[in-house]
């Protein structure tokens, strides 16, 4: 923009003229300093990924349950005739006490089979109950010393181990997606209680009464 005043006053054109010059060079400076601050006006857009990761749920099924077969008994003698427990092994084999229990020809005992499934990979925590009960009409045999052994699916529990009733993290890491445990479970005081001791053919089962709980989830 240029300004220019005509000179009607003699003696005072320069100083138009200069004040003119002032005006132009003062408005061009506003005229930049506004300039600059004009930025244009851009939007940023990113695309942001999602992921989930799935696995198949824990399973866990009961494949055999626990038997320790037939046992004889002589309850003309009773009490402390019977010395000992009557255990049943992650093998499924029987150890019976000393005195007249003994198991009958045919009888076949089994330990409790365990199937879990899994990730394969993952390692699982395990809550294992350590005691459960049988029943027999009104007669009554506890378990007690429970106890599990892998078969296959892992590499851990190669060895008995006893059940504690609370939970143990990662007890298990899965080497295949079927992990399969062997549990085994005791009669005990069968000298010093009437455990086991009752006259007559008794079927003694803890189905409606107290099983072994077996509970696994992912750690």
């Amino acid at each position: 923009m240029y300004i220019y005043y005509m000179n009607k006053h003699p003696g005072r054109g320069s100083t138009m003229k200069t004040y003119a010059k002032k005006l132009l060079l003062t408005s061009a400076i506003a005229v930049g300093l506004f300039s600059s601050t004009i930025q244009n006006s851009q939007a940023a857009t990113a695309n942001i990924d999602a992921t989930v990761t799935t696995r198949p749920a824990v399973t866990v099924a009961q494949t055999t349950a626990m038997s320790f077969g037939a046992v004889d008994v002589d309850i003309s003698n009773p009490g402390t005739s019977y010395t000992g427990s009557l255990v049943l092994n992650t093998d499924g084999t029987v150890t019976y006490p000393t005195g007249v229990v003994n198991a009958p020809t045919g009888s076949t005992p089994a330990a409790g089979v365990i199937t879990i499934g899994s990730d394969g990979v993952s390692p699982l925590d395990v809550t294992c109950a350590n005691t459960g009960q049988m029943k027999s009409g009104t007669n009554t045999l506890d378990l007690s010393v429970v106890k599990i052994k892998a078969v296959s699916g892992t590499s851990d529990l190669a060895a008995d181990h006893t059940c504690t009733g609370a939970l143990e993290a990662s007890l298990i890491t899965p080497s295949a997606a079927s992990t399969v445990l062997n549990m085994g479970a005791t009669i005990a005081g069968l000298g010093a209680t009437t455990q086991l001791i009752v006259a007559g053919l008794q079927n003694y089962t803890t189905v409606g009464n107290t099983p072994i709980a077996f509970t696994v989830v992912y750690h």
